[in-house]
């Protein structure tokens, strides 16, 4: 388990999954409960973790929204596709947004691709 100081707080925060910076240009596609796609955007990958990514957009994400994020882990032309959901959004002082994202839902196989390049960049 990770342990994080936070800068308001001062207190040790534990994190379920260890992170790791990332510099990754990502597709992003909102839709709503039927699967049907609303919008689509780009955003690029500040960290990721097995549980979820940090990401930068140019458009707000709506809290509790669903969405599908589309990437390739660097050094990889495989694609990966996972359904998130939006948990923070945070306007930056440049006009961007970050949004941390959680995964709700992926193939196995890309689950332990990006377990194992978690491992990796950890080292």
């Amino acid at each position: 388990m990770a342990e994080e100081k936070t800068q308001e707080q001062g207190e040790t925060q534990r994190r379920k999954y260890s992170r790791v910076k990332a510099h990754v240009v990502v597709n992003v596609q909102k839709f709503d409960g039927f699967r049907e796609k609303i919008s689509s955007d780009k955003g690029t990958i500040r960290n990721l973790s097995e549980g979820g990514l940090l990401l930068q957009v140019s458009k707000p994400l709506e809290i509790d929204s669903h969405i599908i994020v589309n990437f390739s882990l660097p050094g990889s032309d495989e694609k990966m596709d996972f359904i998130a959901k939006v948990v923070r959004i945070e306007k930056l002082p440049n006009g961007q947004y970050e949004a941390g994202i959680m995964f709700l839902r992926m193939i196995m196989g890309e689950f332990e691709r990006l377990k194992q390049y978690v491992f990796e960049e950890e080292r």
